[in-house]
């Protein structure tokens, strides 16, 4: 797979959840997205092409396919991911990709099981996708950060290995 398209695609699912279009324009969208990315960055790259990389080139070329797709997700943001959860922003820093939510939640309301239960399927959800398993396997890694409706954190993971 190419990584470029993988650093986009795992975007792919949050755009999914709030296109009332029918699935084939998403999956356009997120082509030509990706297309965008990857003319960016320097064009294609496979796993074993950024194997053959030094440390610093790879990741760096993974860094620029992070950045540039996250500021072209951030162009479809805020959106709403179901009726108490809105994914405000994404943000990057090297090759880790942040998404920021709000949930129309109290965090001290919420019960600790239920935060272990939400990090719990979040890092099977991610490791479960051959696309972020992919970039993570390169370098790349995925962190989540929930906040509450008065902006108070109420959970953070950072999914780095599977």
């Amino acid at each position: 797979m190419r990584i470029a398209i993988a650093a986009f695609a795992v975007l792919l699912p949050a755009m999914a959840l709030a296109q009332p279009s029918p699935q084939s324009a998403a999956e356009a969208e997120a082509a030509a997205d990706a297309a965008a990315v990857t003319a960016a960055c320097g064009g294609e790259v496979t796993p074993a092409q950024l194997a053959a990389m030094t440390k610093a080139a790879a990741t760096a070329r993974l860094a620029c396919f992070t950045r540039v797709a996250g500021a072209r997700f951030n162009r479809k943001l805020p959106m709403n991911v179901d009726p108490s959860t809105v994914l405000e922003r994404v943000s990057t820093e090297g090759t880790r990709l942040t998404y920021h939510y709000k949930v129309d939640l109290v965090a001290a309301n919420v019960p600790a099981a239920a935060i272990e239960g939400l990090r719990t399927k979040v890092r099977t959800n991610v490791c479960q996708s051959g696309d972020m398993r992919e970039v993570i396997s390169v370098g790349g890694s995925y962190r989540y950060l929930w906040n509450d409706r008065a902006g108070a954190q109420l959970a953070e993971l950072l999914v780095s290995s599977c």
